[in-house]
């Protein structure tokens, strides 16, 4: 009896999982159909550069996304998201990557990845004391940023 319900129970968690996955398929072609149909660059699992992308600052948690777009503008960007809502895929913007909980990597599987790399600048404008930082900027560039932005002037945070 007992080999009875192991069995049951594998064969019920076999069939939950092909189910998922078979959802997970059918979302990820929707959102990559979207993707293409404004585009948008996106990454798929098999892609040349899907390691790079993927690989989680903590490797003990590792999700996969089901896309990681790559956008160059901020409509790519809107498109991205747009497309993941009406894929119902969860959507997690990856900056620096270096989140210890892996939320970077979209915290579970199936989600799509904004990879903001190409949005990494930091605009100074000395004349109206205006620093404008990009969602991807590190924080290692700000304070010369400031420096060059200060002058000799007390700046207000």
């Amino acid at each position: 009896m007992r080999c009875r319900t192991i069995d049951v129970l594998i064969s019920a968690f076999l069939f939950i999982n092909s189910v998922h996955a078979t959802a997970l398929k059918s979302r990820q072609s929707n959102v990559t159909a979207c993707l293409d149909s404004h585009n948008v660059t996106y990454s798929i699992q098999g892609s040349s550069d899907w390691t790079a992308l993927t690989s989680p600052y903590n490797r003990r948690l590792v999700y996969v996304p089901a896309v990681v777009t790559i956008p160059t503008t901020p409509d790519d960007v809107s498109w991205s998201v747009q497309c993941a809502a009406a894929a119902s895929l969860k959507v997690q913007a990856k900056g620096g990557g270096h989140s210890y909980a892996s939320y970077s990597s979209g915290g579970q599987n199936g989600s799509l990845i904004i990879e903001m790399e190409n949005f990494s600048s930091i605009t100074v404008d000395p004349s109206k004391s205006f620093l404008h930082v990009k969602s991807c900027s590190t924080n290692a560039p700000q304070p010369r940023s400031l420096q060059r932005l200060d002058q000799g002037n007390v700046l207000e945070m």
